[in-house]
């Protein structure tokens, strides 16, 4: 598969899962304005991507959010299971 097309199918499937995931907050009122939502991340690609839809839907959403950064409590077994992801997403958002 030539690159182009990877990186077409790759956004597509970014937008729908986006899509979903806010229909299904705004569906089932997930979250509502003034709500805080804590991210727990197991180290696997699943934690990664909702953390990342999430982080999206905060920048997008049309409900403000108490906070600019977001709060995560990680978990990687001591190592065991690291995530090539986790020092992107560490430098990304890590707060001082």
């Amino acid at each position: 598969m030539d690159n182009r097309k990877s990186s077409y199918n790759h956004n597509k499937l970014r937008k729908r899962l986006r899509r979903l995931t806010g229909q299904a907050i705004a569906d089932y009122n997930m979250i509502e304005e003034g709500d805080r939502v804590m991210v727990c991340l197991s180290g696997g690609k699943d934690s990664y991507t909702m953390l990342d839809i999430l982080l999206h839907l905060q920048r997008s959403a049309p409900i403000p959010s108490n906070s600019t950064e977001p709060e995560t409590a990680q978990n990687f077994d001591g190592g065991k299971h690291r995530n090539p992801h986790h020092d992107h997403f560490e430098k990304r958002f890590s707060t001082p």
